[in-house]
């Protein structure tokens, strides 16, 4: 340990903080990853808003997260959240997954209508995604870089 984390200080090895997660286990297992995106609030921001955002995963998976008072209470369906949803949006679980791991922000998605607003306004929408906090910081950490390096080079593709 003691090592590696003074090669780290001499830039000479990334040690990753946070491991994203593998799409294809968030699109298998689309609940767990909604709930655990729940963490993610900024207790500060959130901390007047009382509203429930509906995430539609097409016809046969809804979930909701409440998001009251600084906290983001995960309902496994939109009819058991406790209260009608006051945004809901539509998105394929393959588009969750960019969210999930922070590779795309939200708003941008609303934007290209990869997440649709489909109840709600467009704004309330952008707003209630603005209260979760990133996890992976794409663009500065050096250990993230190198993953999508090696990511890239293994499917041929740029990062």
């Amino acid at each position: 340990w003691y090592l590696s984390q003074a090669l780290a200080l001499e830039e000479k090895v990334h040690i990753i903080k946070a491991v994203p997660a593998r799409p294809g286990d968030v699109v298998r297992h689309l609940a767990d990853y909604v709930a655990n995106y729940g963490v993610r609030i900024n207790a500060a921001r959130a901390a007047t808003t009382d509203q429930v955002l509906g995430l539609r995963f097409g016809n046969d998976q809804a979930f909701a997260l409440h998001v009251r008072h600084g906290l983001a209470d995960f309902a496994p369906t939109l009819e058991a959240a406790r209260r009608p949803a006051d945004v809901v949006v539509a998105l394929t679980p393959v588009v969750w997954a960019e969210v999930y791991n922070n590779r795309t922000d939200p708003a941008t998605l609303i934007d290209r209508g990869e997440i649709q607003v489909v109840h709600g306004a467009v704004a309330a929408a952008k707003a209630l995604f603005a209260l979760f906090d990133p996890v992976y910081d794409w663009q500065h950490d050096k250990a993230l870089h190198d993953i999508a390096a090696t990511l890239s080079h293994a499917l041929g593709t740029q990062p």
